[in-house]
């Protein structure tokens, strides 16, 4: 699908049907959200929105995208993906503006040219991360301990995949970097963080 061949009503069409059938399934799993935060670009016709959810029962805060898969790169293609960022429960309790903002922040360096989202792939430590984190870099990742059919969404003929943002600090990623994220999986396995424990040391 090519952005730039739709018409303004088309366009507005496959955007609410984008909506419906990502966050249809969003509420499937995690239920109703919380929150949610919609950040329009007077260079996009699209908005991405992101919203809030809170699960009791595992005890995970998460946030997720919807409308990134709108945004047109260079070319004229559409990025086909969306991010999830998951946070330990008690995050919901904490002020998440600068939390959101950083994943609006990384959307944006992901629709760069010169970026390629795709697991195993990383962005470098960067002081735009809360200030708070000890894990300052990212890891582009499958949405692991989701089902398994959150891993992609099916959105006219776009397959839009969900990426895990995993934050990761320096060290971390610098083994990717050389390694590959299955040595970075051995190192996990035998550790006792979390990987959604954003103040955590370094498990290498």
């Amino acid at each position: 699908m090519v952005e730039t061949m739709l018409g303004d009503d088309e366009r507005r069409l496959v955007n609410d049907i984008r909506r419906t059938v990502i966050l249809h399934d969003y509420i499937s799993h995690w239920g109703q959200p919380i929150s949610r935060t919609l950040c329009s670009n007077k260079n996009s016709q699209v908005d991405v929105e992101v919203y809030e959810f809170s699960s009791k029962e595992d005890g995970v805060y998460r946030l997720a995208t919807i409308g990134i898969s709108g945004q047109v790169l260079e070319g004229g293609s559409l990025a086909n993906w969306e991010f999830l960022l998951s946070l330990p429960a008690e995050w919901e309790k904490e002020e998440t503006s600068e939390v959101v903002n950083y994943l609006l922040d990384i959307m944006a360096y992901s629709l760069r040219p010169d970026v390629e989202v795709k697991v195993g792939n990383t962005i470098p430590e960067t002081s735009l991360a809360p200030a708070s984190w000890t894990t300052k870099a990212v890891l582009f990742d499958e949405p692991r301990g989701e089902p398994e059919d959150m891993s992609s969404f099916k959105v006219g003929d776009q397959v839009v995949d969900l990426i895990w943002l995993v934050p990761i600090t320096e060290k971390e990623r610098q083994l990717i970097k050389d390694s590959g994220i299955e040595e970075f999986d051995k190192w996990e396995a035998h550790s006792d963080s979390s990987l959604i424990d954003v103040k955590r040391m370094s498990i290498v």
